[in-house]
């Protein structure tokens, strides 16, 4: 389910809260709006709400913006949200 954003900019847009730890440097997202486009996010500053900025190399932000999905692969390293499994080679172990 997409996170709700409002377009602040051409390379711009908030969510509400403290969401930086999700809006973080490198990571993707895809914005849906008029158009369904995406990004790489630059920063995500929290201040009453969080502002993501885009690298100049992303799309253009949706004019009607209405959500974002992010990345599951984390930019940082150790945080990620694919969970860790291993094979043991034992028949069924997937």
């Amino acid at each position: 389910m997409a996170i709700t954003a409002i377009r602040t900019g051409d390379d711009t847009f908030t969510v509400v809260g403290d969401q930086s730890d999700i809006f973080h440097p490198g990571r993707r997202v895809q914005m849906i709006g008029d158009t369904t486009n995406y990004g790489t996010i630059l920063t995500g500053v929290y201040t009453t709400l969080t502002t993501v900025t885009l690298t100049s190399a992303s799309d253009t932000v949706p004019t009607n913006l209405t959500g974002v999905l992010y990345g599951i692969v984390s930019a940082v390293e150790g945080d990620c949200s694919m969970p860790i499994h291993d094979h043991d080679g034992d028949e069924g172990s997937g």
